[in-house]
């Protein structure tokens, strides 16, 4: 074996062990592993010598993607700059110029002489909908909209309120973290979202003291940090409540980037004198791929997709959570929701068209497991997949 091949493979080798350890939460083990790999990948770039392509834009693309991982943006910057100055193939040019992105959203992530009480989160988005000081108002209203959404239901849940299967939040609720929102500031589109603490604090629940605004936004960040590196078993552990977790996990794709008009969703938040940055990188699709392999009686019953428009979302009944979407075909297909999805994320959705993926079961009902508006982007993901389709799929 050539010792560019030794090198490389055994920076890839690590790097898995690293995607692992971050994974289980070893954070610390995780860093280190990411630097010996990158090590071992500036030691095959070395090796190469000549920029010989398409191996030297691999290779340095894989390094600048190990810099990331070290949290070393500058080294990540110069090793994608090297890159760019040769000239490599145009898919993996589109990779490194992904990758300075990110790294340029991170200097986003600071907060640039602002300062931020620990009651507040900076929200910033940056992709192809985002632009210096404006972006498509759909995917910011919808994407601060539910990083409303879940901070109050943080609130009611740190409170001891149940899960609320619908309406809006009680008084309490609204009376004790109302969400405020700053003027949008230039960047990649950043605002900054205030939980506020009243003057007057009373009691939630008979003989408890209302949660602190600041440890609100603090679980906030913890968990999309989880959700963000698909720690789905943490973030059941932090929860303990099955409807709850739904609810975040289904509000937390919501906010996810869609790799495409929003690449990259960041926040920032100051607590305790210590700034967090949490840039959220995790899209929908990658999102649904880690779900999927968590999803109970999958061999039992056969996955599905619905493309239609959803016309019927009955929550009247605590017992029934079931809606219909009626494809092109004018066929309706029942499909029950899970508590924690309903009010929050499916019933917004009345009247849209809408792509449903879930399990069917038995009884011919579908069990959703994902449900968003129907894009561009979505058409072209579904026929991807079936190829045979020779349109639009209504279902798979």
């Amino acid at each position: 074996m050539q010792p560019i091949d030794r090198f490389h493979n055994q920076a890839m080798e690590l790097a898995d062990l690293a995607f692992v350890a971050r994974h289980q939460g070893r954070q610390e083990d995780a860093l280190s592993l990411s630097r010996d790999a990158l090590r071992f990948e500036l030691s095959a770039i070395e090796e190469l010598g000549s920029p010989v392509e398409p191996t030297h834009s691999v290779l340095l693309r894989s390094a600048a993607t190990l810099a990331l991982d070290c949290n070393e943006e500058r080294k990540a910057e110069q090793l994608v700059s090297r890159a760019l100055s040769f000239d490599p193939p145009q898919e993996i040019a589109e990779e490194l110029r992904d990758i300075l992105e990110q790294v340029n959203f991170q200097r986003h992530l600071a907060l640039r002489g602002l300062s931020l009480n620990d009651d507040e989160i900076q929200l910033t988005l940056a992709g192809t909908d985002v632009g210096f000081g404006y972006v498509n108002s759909d995917e910011y209203l919808r994407r601060v909209t539910d990083s409303k959404k879940l901070l109050q239901r943080i609130a009611e849940r740190r409170n001891g309120i149940p899960f609320r299967l619908q309406g809006p939040p009680q008084k309490s609720i609204t009376d004790h973290y109302p969400v405020f929102m700053s003027i949008p500031r230039a960047a990649s589109y950043a605002v900054t979202m205030k939980l506020a603490q009243p003057r007057q604090q009373l009691p939630l629940v008979e003989n408890k003291e209302a949660i602190d605004p600041a440890e609100i936004v603090n679980e906030f960040m913890e968990l999309m940090h989880q959700f963000n590196r698909a720690n789905y078993d943490q973030i059941k552990q932090t929860i303990c409540n099955e409807e709850y977790t739904q609810n975040f996990i289904g509000l937390a794709k919501m906010i996810a980037p869609d790799g495409d008009r929003v690449k990259l969703v960041g926040l920032t938040s100051y607590i305790q004198g210590q700034t967090r940055t949490v840039p959220v990188n995790m899209t929908k699709t990658a999102t649904n791929a880690q779900l999927a392999a968590d999803q109970e009686s999958v061999d039992r019953a056969r996955t599905e997709t619905v493309v239609g428009t959803l016309r019927f979302a009955n929550a009247m009944s605590m017992r029934s959570r079931r809606i219909k979407v009626i494809d092109d075909e004018e066929v309706a297909h029942s499909i029950d929701v899970p508590p924690g999805l309903m009010d929050d994320i499916v019933r917004p959705m009345w009247g849209s068209k809408v792509i449903v993926k879930g399990i069917r079961k038995r009884n011919n009902v579908v069990y959703l497991s994902d449900i968003n508006v129907w894009s561009d982007a979505e058409q072209h993901q579904t026929i991807s997949n079936n190829p045979s389709s020779g349109g639009e799929a209504l279902l798979i």
